[in-house]
């Protein structure tokens, strides 16, 4: 098939996180015009930065969406009612950049570090690692945005999907 003068590849090999074996899709599209703003507030000089002044403007729905995306969570079986850990994978922003993006979390409430993990072919890499107080926080903001596909990044307990908060908007020309 054929999206956006590319070619959709099916590939069988090893995702990059697991030694199983995957089915996997590579899907090529064309990007929308529409979006062209947002690429050159990310990259306006060809390398991702974060736009501050567009993180100041995000809600919860914005942080569900990213912790939809981004986010993980560990529950810890061994302990009989432990509050489980929670993430969000920031890529190879630099340390500086991770700690800024840590403290606007924290300042929304949502309690966390900066941390870093050593990633073969991508250097040191970013995440925020929320504290136990932080996550519990978090799911409970955000547990309401999240749909039944992506309710297992979030424990039982976080607020039950609300689809009205997915209300198509009228199309502005």
């Amino acid at each position: 098939q054929n999206f956006g003068g590319k070619s959709c590849e099916g590939k069988v090999g090893n995702n990059e996180f697991s030694d199983k074996e995957k089915p996997t899709e590579t899907v090529y599209t064309k990007p929308a015009p529409y979006f062209d703003w947002l690429r050159s507030k990310f990259y306006p000089s060809g390398k991702k930065i974060v736009p501050f002044d567009l993180l100041e403007k995000i809600d919860d729905f914005g942080i569900a969406v990213w912790y939809m995306d981004d986010g993980w969570i560990h529950h810890h079986n061994d302990s009989k009612g432990a509050r489980p850990a929670a993430g969000l994978h920031l890529g190879v922003w630099s340390k500086s950049v991770g700690d800024s993006v840590a403290k606007f979390m924290t300042a929304r409430g949502f309690d966390c570090r900066c941390g870093e993990i050593e990633r073969e072919g991508y250097g040191k890499y970013r995440i925020l690692y929320f504290s136990r107080d932080g996550a519990e926080r978090l799911f409970r903001a955000i547990g309401r945005y999240v749909p039944a596909c992506m309710r297992y990044k979030l424990p039982s307990w976080a607020d039950q999907y609300q689809p009205k908060y997915y209300a198509p908007e009228k199309t502005r020309t």
